[in-house]
């Protein structure tokens, strides 16, 4: 025999399952609670702002002054740093100008090295020429005479003549000889040149000229010699 399904009156009539007919169903309230509010209410230790614990501004100061002594540290380490590639890099221009001039003394000291022979000659062509021209003035010689004092100024080098009445300056002047004056401020001043000094632009010194200096020396005062007759009057002899 077959069973009928039950209708869909009798089916709405019927209270679900697990529920009796004195049971009644939850009801839900009507009032929606916000979310934030539903936060705040479930989680009171989470939602208490930072001021209401009393611990913890302290400890936020005292991470915040760690941080700066670290900040504060790094940047002396940095500043240190600094001032010492500094002072490097002015030692290290210091050295190369030292170095630069070193050289540039070496290289002058050996071109003066390797010059010194020809200068010499030089210098005993032109005294040569100067005697010649003593005896006899002629064009040709000046013209040598010329051409040696060009020579000269194209390795650095200058003749000098003292003139009559110069102070002698023992760094620029030898003495050859010496002429006696009667006149006190004509002591140590030059006569005349008797050979021609040499210097370098530089004002070293390659040959000091040789000149005839004064030398003062006062005259011997006419002494009277007083006779036997010049004896104090009133005394017997």
């Amino acid at each position: 025999m077959i069973e009928q399904s039950p209708s869909f009156d009798e089916l709405a009539s019927q209270p679900p399952s697990g529920l009796t007919a004195d049971s009644e169903a939850p009801q839900q309230s009507s009032e929606i609670v916000p979310p934030s509010v539903s936060h705040q209410t479930a989680n009171p230790d989470e939602s208490a702002p930072p001021d209401g614990d009393p611990d913890a501004s302290p400890q936020v100061l005292s991470s915040v002054a760690r941080e700066l002594g670290s900040v504060r540290n790094l940047l002396e380490t940095h500043s240190w740093r600094l001032e010492e590639l500094v002072r490097l890099g002015e030692r290290r221009e210091e050295m190369i100008d030292r170095l630069h001039e070193e050289n540039q003394r070496l290289r002058a000291g050996e071109i003066t090295h390797a010059q010194a022979p020809v200068i010499r000659e030089l210098i005993r062509t032109y005294d040569l020429v100067l005697q010649l021209i003593g005896g006899s003035d002629t064009e040709d010689l000046s013209l040598v005479r010329r051409r040696l004092l060009d020579a000269f100024e194209q390795v650095g080098l200058r003749a000098f003549e003292p003139a009559d009445g110069e102070a002698f300056d023992h760094n620029h002047h030898q003495a050859v000889n010496a002429v006696l004056t009667a006149v006190e401020e004509e002591n140590m001043t030059v006569v005349m040149t008797s050979r021609p000094g040499f210097v370098r632009v530089g004002g070293e010194v390659v040959r000091p000229a040789e000149v005839q200096v004064r030398k003062y020396k006062p005259q011997a005062s006419d002494q009277v010699n007083e006779s036997d007759d010049g004896a104090e009057p009133g005394r017997d002899r």
